[in-house]
């Protein structure tokens, strides 16, 4: 394997003469010095060339710089990274940033990879407590029961009233936008719950415990597509609070009250008959 400084200065004249590469690294084992001899060379780059071709040219280029064959090198699009492969190319080596691309990534990765990190090890420990393959009905009750107390406290209490009255009125707004918070991850808690125990894959966001249970056929397709949605939703609430559109919100407690809950109680409640 090359000494990593020769090999980081041939990787950069492959991507500083590629105009289309805005921002690339070098990472894995070569960048941390730890690669044994036939190891593969991973670098991945931001661009702005073709979607499917671009990874491929470029590695093309790098295998006729490094005079070695394409199968041991492997670039990888930034943009269609999971938020911790990009957390592991971020600490590689930069190899080039044409215009402090890196600063945006790595603002990326400070607001969302913590709570990847958290789905990831509570669905690992919620795993082990479970026992494999095992529900436990109490989680899955208890999480009903929640979304249940949150549906009706918005129904009574919020949806009943004019959308401006809420809007205006800085108690209710925010009583609004915690408790849709609440329902929803209380739903989502019984979807990472199933993945978690059946072993299903690793989610890295929470939109992905619903996919996950869709790809394994083991919820509706409608229902999981809805609660995709409400993990969008979640995560304005969390991240982007400062953002949120309450006219949209409020219409979005409308539907989830009426038309997501009663197709997803009807799918909790099945899940617990079938697994008496």
């Amino acid at each position: 394997m090359q000494h990593i400084e020769d090999l980081a200065a041939k990787l950069r004249k492959v991507v500083r003469a590629d105009n289309e590469v805005l921002l690339a690294y070098l990472f894995g084992s070569c960048a941390e010095e730890r690669a044994m001899k036939h190891s593969d060379i991973d670098v991945a780059i931001l661009h702005r060339g073709d979607p499917l071709l671009k990874a491929g040219e470029v590695k093309d280029k790098i295998a006729r710089e490094l005079k070695i064959n394409e199968d041991r090198i492997d670039v990888i699009d930034i943009s269609r990274a999971s938020p911790s492969l990009k957390f592991s190319i971020v600490k590689g080596l930069r190899l080039i940033d044409r215009k402090n691309f890196d600063k945006g990534l790595i603002e990326e990765l400070n607001d969302k990879f913590p709570e990847t990190r958290i789905i990831i090890n509570s669905s690992i420990r919620e795993a082990i407590e479970s026992g494999a393959f095992s529900l436990r009905h109490d989680i899955l009750y208890s999480r009903l029961q929640k979304v249940r107390e949150e549906a009706t406290y918005l129904k009574e209490e919020i949806l009943v009233m004019e959308i401006e009255a809420v809007i205006v009125d800085g108690t209710l707004r925010r009583a609004m936008a915690r408790s849709i918070h609440e329902l929803i991850e209380a739903m989502l808690d019984v979807c990472r719950h199933i993945v978690s125990v059946k072993a299903l894959g690793v989610a890295e966001t929470y939109a992905d415990f619903p996919r996950l249970l869709r790809e394994h056929n083991l919820i509706p397709s409608a229902l999981a597509e809805a609660l995709e949605e409400a993990a969008k939703l979640r995560n304005v609430l969390v991240h982007r609070y400062i953002e949120v559109d309450y006219y949209r919100l409020f219409s979005g407690a409308r539907e989830i009250v009426n038309r997501v809950i009663p197709k997803f109680e009807e799918w909790v409640l099945e899940l617990l008959k079938e697994s008496n």
